[in-house]
């Protein structure tokens, strides 16, 4: 991977969840970048501070995106590639591969990544709301 993707991934697990949050307040405010973008199609503001709103969503992606990657990363590195190997010579598709061999192989460390990360994105979830709220 280049050096600057990979500082893109792990910046947002760096830097606390308030500036992220307000980094992505000041994108989502009325005057900024995004809403910018979709005024000329006619789109209304996306700046609002439910839980659901597309910045706290992304906000969330952010924070809990580059523990997904690395783990995810070295765990399908580490996989027996005579694993992938046999397969295709029994005429497993590409596709077949990764759902029949690879995830069920997978499991443990989806497990064990998403059910962390979902616990810490939860408790940080009312202060991401909080940085994101206009008012």
């Amino acid at each position: 991977m280049p050096v600057s993707f990979q500082t893109c991934i792990v910046l947002p697990a760096v830097i606390s969840p308030i500036a992220v949050a307000t980094i992505w307040r000041r994108m989502y405010q009325r005057s900024g970048v995004i809403n910018q973008m979709l005024d000329p199609f006619g789109l209304k503001a996306l700046a609002t501070s439910s839980p659901g709103s597309p910045d706290v969503v992304l906000c969330t992606l952010a924070l809990a995106a580059p523990v997904f990657v690395f783990k995810f990363t070295a765990y399908f590195l580490a996989v027996p590639k005579a694993l992938q190997e046999t397969a295709h010579i029994d005429g497993v598709t590409e596709s077949q591969i990764y759902r029949r061999v690879i995830m069920p192989i997978a499991l443990p460390v989806v497990v064990t990544t998403a059910l962390p990360e979902f616990l810490r994105n939860s408790n940080e979830l009312f202060a991401s709301v909080a940085a994101v709220d206009p008012g």
